[in-house]
């Protein structure tokens, strides 16, 4: 269940923009905090990490402009309410400004404000013009609803007029997701008198002090299991998790912090993992079908094989299992440095996730073949014959005979859909058939629209609709299917509209011999 926040939470805002055009600045001005914290940020006046810092009502993320740390921007665009686009009015946008803009318009963030940073250098007469041609260019980004307004700001700005601007513009729209908990580490530190303490943007799962939660570190270690000391949010000590979204501090009692890595999570043990994984592509820079890219699901970045199946549709292969989940919105980034736009390559919506396939015993001897002289043929027969002649969409085997039915099936004789349910070789062509001419009326499939076709049970009808979703014919959206990539001889008769070429070339090209 996904719930939205009310307005009594602390609003959630990153920065964005091009290196040296204020982001860090204009945090300091509204907070009065310096997010930039390490040392070498000090001395070079460079954001290289995400820095924090609190107002009453807002949490800042402050995110680099150097194309350098494009990932640590990822991190903070996907965990917040909005963004405050920072460009310096005396130059304009410049690379990581267009950077930038393409991945919080890949994530589909709701709110920009524009800022217009060096306000005092522009001449009031040429406000109104500077403010217009801006957020026309920023504007072209958008394909979708996005609320923008674009300001003029310099440190000699009233800050109450800046701080009251942002609270007027933004509401909060990040939602918070109930079920177990999924806690994204971003930093890891010590503190004086309370010991190792972890910080991340909290927004799914509860936590409470003094429970226990499963640490995972990398695919190099196995999950540990930890205890919570305390929990903290904006200075103030909690005895949970609040219900909404928020930055937290979590002291614990692991006892060696130094292994903890930006990309570790606090799970709970009902999380699974998983190693590959369906998704929708919002927007693609280049080919990327058949492409070893870097992955980045906020905080957690990994290598990952990814294919193109159809249209938008991607299917992304990890090295190891990672603990995924159906809706994760995954960065694709292309390893290589370039400047500008050669760091991001898509942002994808996750719809379906798989488990890892079990691999065979190692001591296994694979050339070894079946011996054909001890096998059944009559046997065989019939249950071949048992299936071909029963006509039942809802043939359930068992014992011998379910062993003997799995033979055949590797023979491609017969056709098991689940758990002992089987169909012959000329129902499963029927339901070939039978899908085309569905998708040719209709944009989705239901689980009623097979129990009516074939007079079976919601069971057996969900058991078929698995079983076109593991073929890829079909892909689950809520409580029904969509053709996916149905069989190889048909083409689907309602195509995308971006695809009505493909449409008229393919049109006469529905016919099947099974």
């Amino acid at each position: 269940m996904i719930q939205t926040m009310t307005s009594t939470r602390p609003l959630l805002l990153a920065t964005a923009g091009h290196i040296d055009h204020g982001k860090s600045t204009f945090v300091r001005h509204l907070t009065g905090t310096d997010p930039d914290r390490l040392p070498i940020e000090k001395s070079s006046g460079m954001t290289t990490d995400l820095g924090f810092a609190f107002a009453p009502g807002l949490a800042f993320l402050d995110c680099p402009g150097h194309e350098s740390y494009i990932q640590h921007a990822l991190t903070g665009f996907s965990v917040v309410d909005g963004v405050c686009l920072i460009i310096d009015a005396t130059k304009g946008p410049q690379e990581q400004t267009f950077e930038h803009l393409f991945a919080i318009s890949g994530i589909r963030v709701p709110q920009v404000l524009v800022v217009l940073s060096h306000g005092d250098k522009v001449l009031k007469d040429q406000e109104q013009n500077l403010i217009e041609k801006t957020e026309q260019q920023v504007r072209q980004f958008f394909n979708y609803d996005v609320s923008i307004q674009t300001t003029i700001w310099s440190p000699k700005t009233d800050q109450s007029q800046i701080y009251s601007k942002l609270l007027n513009f933004f509401k909060p729209t990040l939602k918070f997701k109930d079920g177990p908990l999924r806690f994204f580490i971003d930093r890891s530190f010590s503190l004086p008198g309370v010991g190792p303490v972890f910080t991340g943007t909290h927004i799914q799962g509860t936590v409470k002090r003094h429970d226990h939660v499963q640490l995972w570190l990398s695919s190099k270690h196995p999950t540990k299991k930890i205890q919570i000391k305390s929990i903290n949010r904006e200075g103030k000590p909690l005895t949970e998790s609040p219900n909404f979204p928020s930055r937290l501090a979590l002291s614990h009692d692991f006892t060696v912090p130094a292994e903890v890595r930006r990309g570790s999570l606090l799970l709970s043990p009902e999380i699974g993992f998983n190693n590959s994984a369906l998704g929708r592509t919002r927007f693609r820079t280049k080919d990327i079908d058949g492409k070893r890219l870097l992955a980045q699901i906020r905080t957690l970045q990994i290598p990952v094989q990814v294919y193109v199946l159809e249209s938008e549709v991607v299917r992304l292969k990890f090295p190891y299992p990672i603990p995924i989940l159906n809706q994760d919105q995954v960065f694709l980034r292309f390893p290589d440095r370039k400047p500008g736009l050669g760091h991001l390559a898509a942002v994808v919506d996750l719809f379906e996730i798989y488990t890892k396939e079990r691999s065979q015993p190692k001591n296994r001897n694979r050339d070894i073949k079946p011996n054909k002289s001890s096998a059944r043929p009559e046997a065989d027969s019939r249950i071949e014959k048992l299936i071909n002649d029963s006509g039942r969409w809802d043939l359930l085997l068992a014992g011998d005979d379910l062993i003997k039915a799995r033979a055949l099936s590797k023979e491609n004789r017969v056709i098991e859909v689940k758990d002992g349910q089987f169909l012959s070789v000329n129902q499963f062509c029927l339901l070939q058939g039978w899908l085309i001419e569905h998708f040719s009326k209709s944009k989705e499939l239901s689980i009623s629209d097979v129990k009516d076709k074939f007079g079976i049970s919601r069971q057996h009808a969900v058991r078929i609709l698995e079983f076109c979703d593991r073929h890829y014919w079909t892909f689950r959206k809520g409580s029904s299917r969509t053709a996916f990539k149905l069989p190889s001889s048909f083409r689907p008769a309602v195509l995308p509209p971006k695809h009505e070429h493909e449409r008229e070339k393919h049109s006469d090209s529905r016919g099947h011999s099974c």
